[in-house]
Parts: C-alpha cells; sequence; structure tokens
C-alpha cells in the first residue's frame, strides 16, 4: 500500500511542532485508527515523534491487530503506537491512564446506512458513551469527538455557509439520517460530560479529499479520482448542481490537533473549506488534470439536503487562528499524483 507522501508529513510537522512539543512525553488515546482520519493521524503523529525525538505513545483500540500489522506494517512496529485489542461497542480492556483522546471511531458508511442503521446508531452512540467511560480513571484530560457535519441535516441546505450557530438538523424520523441524527446524540453525551467537569472538544468535519480517501464508497470526488486515474470517462451522478467543498488532510490534521489543544471545552468548530464549488465542475476540475471527458448521468436531486454542503469556519479562524492552507486545485493535484502511484503499485 503506497504510504502518505512525506511532504505531506513534513507540512503538518511544520504547524503542529509547537503543539506537539507541548505535549511532550504523553499518553493519548486515539480510536477509529484504521480509518482515514486515523491513518492521517496516526502517520503525522509516527513521523513527528521520530523527527522531534518524542518519547510518547498513541494507543489505538483496534478489533483485530493482526490485521492492522497486516494492512500497516510501519505504524504496527513503531514505537510511538501501541495497538490494543478492543471495540467501542464493549467495556474497556485498555490499563492505565492517559493525557488526551480523539475519539474518531465511526461508521462513516452509505451500505451500512442503508442495510443496518440501528448498527451505524450504535457505533456512534454507544461507542461515545463506551470511550468516555474509559476515560474516566484518567482524570479531566483534553479530549476530541470527531462529530460531523451531516447534524445540520438538511434544513441547512440553502445556506451558503453552514455556521455552528445554525439550529436545523436531521429529520428524526427519516433513518435514512441516521448518521447526522447519531452525532447529534453524541454531541449531547459529551455537553453532559463538559456540565460534570469533562474537557471535551467538538469537531463538526464536513468533506475531505486526499490520499487515502476510499476511492470505491460513496465520497464523489473519490470516484471522481478513481475514473481519473483508471483512463475511464468521469461519471456524474445526477445533474452535477449539488456544492460541496474538500479540505486537504494535511490541514485537516493540523485543525484537529489544535482543536484538541486550544479549543473550547464544550464547544464545537466546523472542520472544512468555504471553497464551495458544483460537483460537475469539481468533476471537471479533475478531468482536465488528466485530459478525460465528464459525463453527466441523471436528472436533479429533489433533496435540499443534497443542495449545498459548505461550512462557514469562521469560529476556527476567530478563536483557533486556523486557515485553509491547501486549496481545492492542489488538493485535487496531490489526490491524483498519490491515486495514481497507488493504482500502479497494484
Amino acid at each position: 500500500m503506497v504510504s502518505v507522501p512525506v511532504a505531506d508529513l513534513d507540512e503538518i510537522l511544520d504547524q503542529v511542532v509547537d503543539l506537539d512539543r507541548r505535549l511532550g512525553a504523553c499518553r493519548i488515546l486515539i480510536t477509529g485508527g484504521t480509518g482515514f482520519f486515523g491513518r492521517w493521524l496516526l502517520e503525522s503523529w509516527d513521523h513527528s515523534s521520530k523527527r522531534l525525538n518524542l518519547r510518547r505513545t498513541a494507543v489505538v483500540v483496534t478489533r483485530d491487530p493482526s490485521a492492522f500489522a497486516t494492512a500497516f506494517p510501519h505504524l504496527a512496529e513503531s514505537e510511538s503506537i501501541e495497538l490494543v485489542r478492543g471495540d467501542v461497542l464493549h467495556e474497556s480492556v485498555i490499563d492505565g491512564t492517559f493525557d488526551a483522546c480523539i475519539h474518531a471511531a465511526t461508521a462513516a458508511s452509505l451500505a451500512l446506512t442503508e442495510s443496518e442503521p440501528r448498527s451505524m446508531f450504535d457505533t456512534i452512540v454507544t461507542g461515545t458513551s463506551n470511550v468516555l467511560d474509559w476515560l474516566e480513571p484518567s482524570g479531566s484530560i483534553p479530549t476530541l469527538f470527531t462529530s460531523s457535519g451531516a447534524v445540520y441535516g438538511g434544513g441547512a441546505g440553502t445556506a451558503q455557509l453552514i455556521p455552528e450557530t445554525d439550529r436545523t438538523g436531521p429529520d428524526p424520523l427519516d433513518p435514512g439520517q441516521v448518521y447526522g441524527e447519531a452525532k447529534r446524540a453524541a454531541e449531547m453525551l459529551c455537553a453532559l460530560r463538559v456540565a460534570s467537569g469533562a474537557r471535551i472538544r467538538i469537531a463538526r468535519c464536513f468533506a475531505f479529499v486526499g490520499p487515502h480517501l476510499p476511492l470505491d464508497a460513496h465520497f464523489a470526488i473519490g470516484n471522481f479520482v478513481a475514473d481519473a486515474v483508471s483512463g475511464r470517462r468521469i461519471v456524474v451522478r445526477g445533474d452535477g448542481s449539488p456544492v460541496r467543498s474538500y479540505m486537504y488532510p494535511t490541514d485537516l490534521v493540523v485543525w484537529l490537533r489544535t482543536i484538541l489543544a486550544d479549543g473550547v471545552d464544550g464547544r464545537a468548530y466546523n472542520v472544512g473549506s468555504e471553497e464551495g464549488r458544483p460537483l460537475r465542475e469539481i468533476a471537471e476540475m479533475v478531468a482536465t488534470r488528466v485530459g478525460t471527458t465528464v459525463e453527466i448521468r441523471g436528472g436533479a436531486s429533489h433533496s435540499s439536503a443534497a443542495n449545498r454542503y459548505v461550512p462557514s469556519i469562521a469560529r476556527a479562524g476567530s478563536e483557533l487562528g486556523l486557515s485553509v492552507r491547501v486549496d481545492l486545485d492542489h488538493a485535487i493535484e496531490r489526490t491524483i499524483g498519490w491515486a495514481g502511484s497507488a493504482f500502479s503499485s497494484r
């Protein structure tokens, strides 16, 4: 498997070096280590640990440590990463205490939403409750819960930029919106813990593009990149009018690490890009990079939730000094370069 580009890891390190030195020799719990977020968090953690010669440990909870080691051997062998067999749906099997936690375990799968919505709900809500229980012996430690822009539901579909103060939400009677509703419930669990003294910050994550984003799942831009690097015409399902924005994972990691370190307890921060464009335009940007064409296949969507999904990131900028450093054009360029290497190595 093609790894995360070293240049990207160096780019992250340049921005989080002060945060890493502040943490020093610490023990952090990370859930969701095999997902897109987790992979980037762990790669950057391992990279900076080695570059800065930091003696610290990221404890990664995984259902199958052997499978993790097979998929990510360099991470499994790293002195800065410890694998622990466990599941967020079960009671803790973790020994010792922690200095911080990033809870990124989730089940962001369209197939699971459609086939097993109850499983989706339980993984997010029960899983969050269990992880917060695991942390109780550690006392009041900085904790980051990765939520989603889906908490705003379809009602915010016409807003140009969705702020954290938006009070719309998913339809609680629509099983198809179980992901967003579960994230809302998990945020409430976090808020209740904060009221009792816990130090939990929330990252409402929107859409992303970069190395290791699944190219064969429900992510539109991932499908575009897969078509492009395979030499196929890029297919846009629908009329291509829904507006999306994408953040590159170097920015994602820096933002998550900063919110963990400096965010306000019980406060949510949107994580994403304000550079919204129609999907047909994004498909054309991908196509231009590889010299292929775009096919619009389908009619307009009647769902307001599908129309616009672009966050306001003013709060992260004004309160934490965060900004998007990699624009969409360069994010696409980097992703195509990585995906081309990944496909050629198969």
